[in-house]
């Protein structure tokens, strides 16, 4: 009995210190700071049509989830995924951040999209949705996304 009742403590005392913060809160405002910074960087980088921007954001073994389309994954095919076709223009992309939860190297955010822009002389949008991002801290002390999926709101 007194094993049992030995095993159970430790494990509570671990589960408990498992779910410590690792970070304090100022490193913890500092990391949401840096996540901000990172969607803002890559929403005017869309703006300008700039991929080169846009995967240097991304993890190298990123993986991209649009809404209404398989998983997207390697280098390549983010590429060409994000490469506007000529006489597309994103006028505007913007993601607003509901929550962000970070522990450790890891963090998740997510929130609600706007994205507009122009296909020729025909305007469209804005087009509101949600999002989840699920960014990593690099080795460069750089924040990048590693999975990142939306999907579209319904029409109000």
């Amino acid at each position: 009995m007194y094993r049992m009742f030995v095993a159970v403590i430790g494990l509570l005392i671990i589960g408990c210190a498992a779910e410590q913060p690792s970070s304090s809160p100022a490193e913890g405002a500092t990391a949401r700071a840096d996540i901000q910074k990172q969607s803002r960087a890559f929403s005017e980088a869309y703006m300008k049509g700039d991929v080169d921007t846009m995967m240097d954001i991304y993890t190298e073994d990123a993986v991209i989830f649009p809404g209404n389309s398989v998983a997207i994954e390697g280098d390549s095919l983010l590429r060409r995924y994000w490469t506007l076709p000529e006489g597309r223009v994103i006028t505007n992309h913007r993601m607003t951040s509901t929550r962000i939860e970070i522990e450790g190297s890891m963090a998740s955010d997510y929130g609600i999209y706007e994205v507009s822009g122009s296909n020729g002389s025909n305007d469209w949008g804005p087009t509101r949705g949600k999002y989840l991002v699920v960014w990593r801290l690099e080795e460069d002390g750089q924040w990048r996304m590693s999975l990142d999926m939306w999907n579209s709101l319904p029409s109000p």
